[in-house]
């Protein structure tokens, strides 16, 4: 089974480490978190990083590093669809280092492997277009 976690704000962060927790450490989904940053800030803070008493590179939370040691996948990206009747997703394009246009889209599709598509009732995995 795939699962993807659309949002790595509070509630987003701590389902994906639950459900990685409890079912990526055994095998049993593959986890996967997307977020349009890089890393996760604690919002009620942010006055604190404005007025400069905290340090935000301090105290924010890299994705990548949290998915790894709680078994989960960490994809930067931001939905820009959503077809339930398909349960796919679609992830604006991510704009390629370097260049001038963005990359293609991407595609998360859901559930278990099967003929060419994956279906399921949960929305899940990763795949590039």
């Amino acid at each position: 089974m795939r699962i993807v976690v659309v949002g790595g704000g509070a509630g987003g962060l701590e389902l994906a480490t639950r459900l990685g927790r409890k079912l990526g450490r055994r095998k049993r989904a593959e986890i996967t978190l997307v977020d349009r940053n890089q890393t996760h800030t604690w919002k009620p803070l942010l006055h604190e990083v404005a007025t400069g008493s905290l340090d935000s590179g301090l105290d924010e939370l890299s994705y990548r590093a949290h998915a790894h040691n709680h078994h989960f996948r960490f994809v930067l990206g931001q939905m820009q669809k959503l077809d339930r009747q398909q349960k796919v997703i679609t992830l604006a394009p991510q704009p390629t280092p370097g260049a001038r246009t963005g990359g293609a889209p991407a595609h998360c599709h859901c559930g278990r492997r099967g003929g060419g598509r994956e279906r399921a009732g949960l929305f899940a995995g990763y795949r590039r277009a």
